[in-house]
């Protein structure tokens, strides 16, 4: 479970918490597939709240773990590229 100073975000990480415990009870007596739809889009939208609160909470930005992965870049640029030679069939 997050330990944090930040009541806001401990509350969202409980819900998150509730959401995964709803989630894996469903999946347990096979529910609908409606059902874990809904799951799973509330699951998602959860993470989007949890996630802009910590870009926007002066005490969560504070937070190194999260600041650290916020500069890595998905791609590498054109300098970085490795050296891999183009393979042909």
């Amino acid at each position: 479970m997050l330990t944090t100073r930040c009541p806001l975000l401990s509350k969202n990480a409980k819900l998150l918490q509730d959401l995964y415990n709803v989630r894996h009870k469903m999946m347990g007596r096979e529910g609908s597939a409606a059902e874990l739809r809904a799951v799973e889009y509330d699951l998602i939208r959860m993470h989007r709240v949890i996630k802009r609160h910590r870009m926007r909470c002066p005490q969560c930005k504070l937070n190194d773990g999260f600041t650290t992965r916020l500069d890595v870049r998905l791609r590498p640029l054109p300098s970085e590229a490795p050296f891999l030679p183009v393979q042909v069939y």
